[in-house]
């Protein structure tokens, strides 16, 4: 079973800052993509958590490491000052985040999984630098796809031979009659049940814009990496009563969830591979 913080903290946790822009137009990607990656109305309850890195850092692909707590901390990060006053052995853990998300449209190069009702994507991804300063991921947010479920063994076959890395996994996300949002992952090795119940105000917006580089794991054997950029991310806050639960034999049940979870809508997507040597 999972340990949970309670811990108030900004969002500006993993997603990233926001620039405003006079439009909400998605960020231009990279010239040279070599397959397309299409998200429209995404909607998702998100988990913000750290973890010991020992049990992951097989994961790494040369020169890359996980970014510590402990240097968010040195930087003034709030969160993470009030987070080693009560995990001082934590100093070396790492930061990242875990999702379930539903989309009115999720295709690469115009083919879509088949989704089942409700149907969803589960992911864990964790911040990461590289340790050449100069390297072209370091001026981005860039994230180590730890796992990446998808409820569709021929579309994660399909994503595979597309250069996006993906495995399968059983996941939904429903809105209740009350508001509140339900999210499930199933797979052999870790089941998730979480529930987000939406409170205060909401934060960014039709003009928020972000980009992101997603690197995958080593054992995936692909030196492909994902570039991605998104446009009118709105972000609300989950109530204390909300609860993730993580349970199994995978790194994700030994994780700290840094409350508060967030329930984040109402953005477009695009992305592209790009192959690169490590």
């Amino acid at each position: 079973m999972m340990n949970t913080l309670k811990l108030i903290v900004g969002i500006a946790l993993a997603c990233g800052s926001w620039s405003q822009a006079t439009e909400a137009k998605i960020p231009q990607l990279p010239k040279g993509g070599q397959t397309h990656w299409r998200i429209e109305n995404a909607e998702e309850i998100v988990a913000y958590a750290t973890f010991d890195p020992r049990q992951v850092e097989h994961q790494l692909p040369p020169n890359f490491r996980f970014l510590k707590v402990g240097e968010l901390a040195e930087k003034g990060t709030s969160w993470a000052r009030v987070y080693l006053s009560e995990h001082p052995q934590h100093e070396d853990w790492g930061f990242s985040f875990i999702e379930i998300v539903r989309m009115d449209r999720f295709a690469i190069d115009g083919i879509s999984p088949n989704w089942a009702p409700n149907g969803a994507a589960a992911l864990w991804f964790a911040r990461i630098t590289s340790f050449e300063p100069n390297r072209e991921q370091n001026s981005e947010r860039t994230y180590l796809m730890l796992n990446f479920w998808v409820p569709d063994r021929d579309y994660v076959r399909y994503m595979k031979e597309k250069g996006y890395y993906s495995t399968y996994g059983d996941a939904s996300l429903y809105m209740k009659a009350d508001g509140s949002w339900h999210g499930r992952l199933d797979t052999d090795n870790v089941k998730i049940e979480a529930v987000c119940y939406p409170v205060g105000r909401i934060r960014g917006g039709p003009q928020s814009t972000e980009t992101q580089v997603l690197v995958p794991p080593k054992s995936s054997k692909s030196t492909d990496i994902i570039h991605i950029a998104f446009a009118g991310h709105r972000i609300q806050d989950c109530t204390e009563e909300s609860t993730w639960i993580i349970e199994g034999e995978h790194p994700l049940s030994d994780t700290v969830i840094v409350e508060p979870s967030t329930l984040q809508y109402g953005y477009n997507l695009n992305g592209s591979v790009y192959t690169v040597q490590w």
